[in-house]
């Protein structure tokens, strides 16, 4: 990738950086806080972290995607239409959490709360990367 110049699409695409990072953080410090004071009782089951899993994926190869894309060459690369592609991936992984993590946790008001919480969580990002 060449260099890029500072200058306000710099300073745009180090702000969305840095929204993932803190949203990275934010996640990890979530994930690890709850299960320190909750143990078994709000860890996700198989019907949660599988979807998850994928949502993170797709997220990797989205913010690897995103600098290709916001600093490509004009029409001389795919990368802006892979961006949108990835971005595509991870809301449908986003969309198959939301459905089923009600089921998942229906018993568990505290798990409901925290879970859909990571959810809006991913949503942002997600927006973040390539808005609507």
């Amino acid at each position: 990738m060449p260099y890029t110049r500072p200058g306000k699409a710099y300073d745009d695409a180090l702000a969305v950086l840095e929204y993932v990072a803190v949203h990275t953080a934010g996640v990890t410090r979530t994930v690890l806080e709850t299960a320190d004071q909750h143990g078994e009782s709000v860890r996700p089951g198989a019907q949660i972290t599988g979807p998850y899993a994928d949502f993170l994926r797709h997220t990797a190869r989205a913010v690897g995607l995103y600098g290709q894309s916001r600093f490509a060459e004009s029409g001389g690369d795919d990368s802006a239409e892979a961006l949108r592609e990835a971005v595509a991936g991870l809301r449908g992984t986003l969309d198959e959490l939301q459905r089923r993590l009600p089921a998942a946790v229906q018993d568990d008001p505290g798990a409901l709360a925290t879970h859909g919480t990571l959810l809006a969580q991913a949503r942002r990002l997600a927006d973040q990367l390539v808005p609507d």
